[in-house]
């Protein structure tokens, strides 16, 4: 079974990196789900863990029209 995160360590996982690029790009969630054409809960339960990403999901999110350079 995994270890459970302590809150410091939220920031580490993929759904902490995500928030933190949102809030980057200056985004509220509501605005992201919009974006996304998806509700707000949806952004809401995977940014706490709630609704678990999966490679569908991520490549969802990661479609958003978000006009980002992800080249290194």
């Amino acid at each position: 079974m995994p270890k459970k995160l302590k809150q410091g360590d939220k920031a580490k996982t993929l759904e902490g990196l995500l928030k933190e690029l949102r809030e980057g790009f200056g985004l509220t969630q509501s605005g992201l789900a919009k974006i996304m054409g998806e509700d707000v809960s949806y952004i809401i339960n995977y940014e706490t863990g709630k609704r678990r990403l999966g490679l569908g999901d991520l490549v969802h999110v990661a479609g958003a029209d978000l006009h980002l350079d992800l080249a290194p």
